[in-house]
């Protein structure tokens, strides 16, 4: 397709064959041309696309045919009189109405490399466009030689309008044979614009200077369907060259046996498909841009019909159906129907464009058969035929109606669905109400594989399947940076949680957690999100949700991973996240529940874990354990306490879910992106030289401790908000703005790490001003260096640390 100033559309050629022996038509008496047919129309696709990216489509509508036809040979056949050779039979089909529409887009890039300039090109064209003719008729007695005059009447429409259009029908031969269709019109540039955007990217070799252009705006476009005759070898490179670099396109030939003259009935329809050879054109001038494409793929489909259209429609599939899969696979009925209640046919339905989608979840199964099929044994319906990208099935018998199931295999199937009733040896299309030639399975009216209710629940009808744009909670997360990993479609097919399928919500944000634990995700839910709870199987090895992605996965990502929980021993802490980051790039989340056990002894009594026993059972007799029960590494144990009443284990068992909520809560922020509010660096561990690192440190002053332990100071990980659970429990000492070391307050108050905070603010014994309160100085660690948790909450990517 060269330059598409003037883009000129292919020959279209239908090679259709016939034969009259039964055609029975009365003469009239002055031997001129008589009407077979007054009504009739015919309609064409024609699209190509590039291999880049370019295409073109057209599809015109002719409206009102009416067929001539000669009557000499007419007259010989039906007084039985064998014709000469040199006499040729002509059948004239004639328009009344002409609709062409015209679209298509095309792109293209050069670089012109001189030796004072280089420069970069790139091009995009777009058009869309419609055309609507009234075509002149020739009066139904006039004599084959005014053909002329109603050619010149067809030119003269041509200056006024534009628009040109002729169908030729002719009998090559006397005793019947191949006849020929000659569509011909062509649109005049005066019609239509197409938009453009080209810019110019480089620099002059010499100065330096930059080369920076960007041209818009529109242009008059001119298109062309012309025929030529017979015998050409469409096919010879010597036609198609254009010069020593570059060729045309062969034109494309159409060829079908469905042609017929019973009963007045005149009917043709195919399609196809070829791939032509095709030469880059060259830029032979600086500057040019020529077309990025260096191949093309051709396809076109026609249905032309002589005579009374046969009308038969097709219903669309139930607003609010959507397909399932595995053990909800459903079924759906989809009714085509003739509209003369008294006409009958045969009726086949075509399943095309079917999704094989792997498994029938995201996360479920393996399968990568179609994910539609007919349902099988159905009464009046042959058994269904596989086929390339679907199935067929028809009926068995001729019906003025048929309904047909269909089984959907897989939650976001789909499908399109054609259905075609064969009328003598026609097969005509079925429509619907808006002259569709198929219906979408589910109801899709968009085509982008998902439920149109479904989009319209959710208000994203208006966003693509691949878009990705979670805003809720508004709190979690950065609102310039919206998602959680999974696109619309994603979350429209949906997920196995627990055993259980569901679909999600595209506003909010979810995150996916395996929780080997057993004990939930605490105070993680402060952050509002969508926890689903999942079980092991329910993501690979890597730990991807989404493991049977396809169709509509991001492109900025390979997938979403969910996070692990699982229990274990955590050397001198309560909890470890193998990183700080997005769960794409999180390890495991360990959290070490005895180690939390022992502290919650400590803070209720006072005394080391050597008051507590602990005896190893199953999880069938967690029910009749004596004291408490503590699951590690997935193992259950039940804890008692020696010698202390019921009112200390019960404190004691308080004490630890607080911090085991917390706890877990704190090692899940870390695998959403979430940091301390300080940097590890300004805890100030245990040293016994510390008392010589801080010179105004006095152990006769009564209003100064030391502990040895953490210190905690200005800005570091127990800053900020005391309600966030991102700090870590008490410690020791704290170092105060005067300089000096203090023993940590006893009471932080009730709600200390209990949520996630939304600010770097302190608040509590860390909130402003500077004070003295008891002879200490307050706030103990001010303003959080990072803080504001909930905005650093990343799902998708690959971010790490809080960035």
């Amino acid at each position: 397709m060269k330059q598409l100033k003037c883009l000129s559309l292919f020959l279209i050629l239908f090679l259709i064959s016939t034969s009259l022996n039964s055609v029975q038509i009365t003469p009239r008496s002055d031997y001129d041309q008589i009407v077979l047919f007054d009504e009739g129309t015919c309609s064409f696709t024609y699209s190509a696309k590039g291999n880049s990216g370019d295409q073109y489509q057209m599809r015109f509508t002719l409206e009102g045919l009416s067929v001539y036809a000669d009557l000499q040979l007419s007259h010989l056949k039906a007084s039985d009189i064998s014709a000469p050779e040199n006499v040729f039979n002509t059948y004239w089909v004639y328009a009344q109405k002409l609709t062409v529409d015209f679209g298509g887009s095309i792109k293209g890039e050069s670089t012109h490399n001189s030796t004072s300039v280089y420069r970069e090109d790139t091009l995009q064209e777009t058009w869309s466009f419609s055309r609507s003719f009234d075509l002149p008729l020739p009066d139904v007695n006039f004599n084959p030689n005014e053909i002329n005059d109603w050619r010149s009447e067809i030119d003269q429409l041509a200056d006024e309008q534009g628009c040109r259009a002729l169908i030729a029908i002719r009998d090559r031969t006397p005793a019947g044979g191949d006849v020929k269709v000659f569509p011909h019109f062509s649109v005049s540039s005066k019609v239509c614009k197409k938009t453009f955007r080209q810019t110019h990217k480089g620099y002059q070799k010499q100065t330096g200077r930059k080369i920076d252009v960007d041209n818009s705006g529109t242009l008059p476009c001119g298109f062309g369907f012309n025929g030529v005759m017979l015998g050409v070898n469409f096919y010879s490179k010597e036609l198609m060259k254009v010069d020593e670099y570059g060729y045309n396109l062969p034109d494309p030939v159409f060829i079908t046996d469905d042609f017929s003259l019973e009963g007045f009935v005149c009917s043709g329809q195919g399609n196809g498909s070829y791939t032509p050879v095709y030469y880059r054109s060259h830029a032979d001038k600086p500057y040019t841009t020529v077309h990025s494409d260096t191949e093309h793929t051709v396809s076109w489909s026609y249905h032309l019909v002589l005579g009374r259209e046969v009308e038969a429609e097709i219903k669309k599939a139930p607003e609010n159906w959507r397909p399932k899969g595995g053990d909800e696979s459903n079924t759906v009925q989809i009714r085509a129907s003739l509209k003369d209640p008294k006409e009958k046919g045969i009726f086949k339905f075509i399943l095309t464009d079917v999704s094989k989608e792997k498994g029938i979840a995201l996360n479920k199964g393996d399968d990568n058969g179609f994910d539609y099929e007919f349902e099988p044994n159905q009464d009046g319906f042959r058994q269904a035929v596989e086929t390339d990208d679907g199935w067929e099935i028809e009926t068995q018998n001729k019906q003025q109606e048929a309904s047909v199931s269909i089984q959907a295999k897989d939650y976001g199937a789909w499908a399109k669905l054609k259905a075609q009733v064969q009328i003598g040896d026609i097969w005509h299309d079925c429509k619907t109400d808006e002259g569709e030639t198929y219906i979408t399975l589910p109801l899709d009216e968009d085509e982008d594989h998902i439920a149109d209710f479904w989009e319209d629940r959710h208000s994203i009808s208006e966003e693509s399947a691949e878009a990705d744009n979670d805003r809720e909670p508004e709190e979690a997360g950065d609102p310039e940076e919206p998602g959680d990993g999974f696109s619309n479609y994603e979350e429209y097919r949906g997920f196995f949680i627990n055993g259980i399928w569901d679909d999600t919500d595209p506003a909010q944000k979810d995150i996916f957690i395996y929780d080997e634990l057993g004990f939930g995700v605490g105070l993680f839910t402060e952050l509002e999100l969508t926890v689903s709870l999942i079980s092991q199987h329910e993501f690979d090895e890597e730990r991807f949700v989404n493991f049977n992605r396809g169709y509509g996965t991001l492109e900025s990502q390979d997938g979403q991973k969910g996070l692990y929980l699982k229990g274990g021993f955590v050397e001198g802490a309560m909890g470890y996240a193998e990183g700080i980051g997005c769960p794409n790039v999180m390890g495991p989340v360990t959290v070490d529940c005895l180690t939390i056990w022992k502290h919650a002894v400590f803070e209720v009594m006072g005394q080391s874990t050597d008051m507590y026993e602990y005896e190893e059972i199953t999880s069938e007799e967690t029910s009749e354990a004596q004291g408490s029960v503590v699951r590690f590494y997935g193992t259950y144990y039940d804890v008692t306490i020696s010698d202390a009443p019921i009112e200390t284990n019960a404190s004691i068992e308080e004490a630890f879910l607080k911090t085991l909520e917390a706890t877990i809560a704190h090692e899940l922020g870390h695998g959403v992106n979430i940091t301390h509010h300080g940097e590890d660096g300004q805890i100030i561990r245990d040293d016994p030289d510390l008392e010589n690192l801080l010179n105004n440190y006095s152990d006769e002053d009564p209003f100064l401790e030391y502990i040895p332990g953490d210190t905690a100071v200005t800005g570091g990980i127990w800053s900020g908000d005391v309600r966030c659970v991102m700090r870590y429990g008490p410690p020791a000492n704290y170092l105060g703005w005067d300089n000096k070391i203090h023993a940590y307050p006893d009471d932080e108050g009730e709600d200390s790490r209990s949520t996630f905070c939304t600010s770097k603010d302190g608040t509590g014994i860390n909130a402003p001003p500077e004070r003295m309160e008891d002879g200490k100085p307050y706030p103990v660690a001010g303003r959080a260096a990072k803080g504001n948790c909930k905005s650093m909450v990343d799902l998708k990517g690959a971010h790490y640390g809080g960035n």
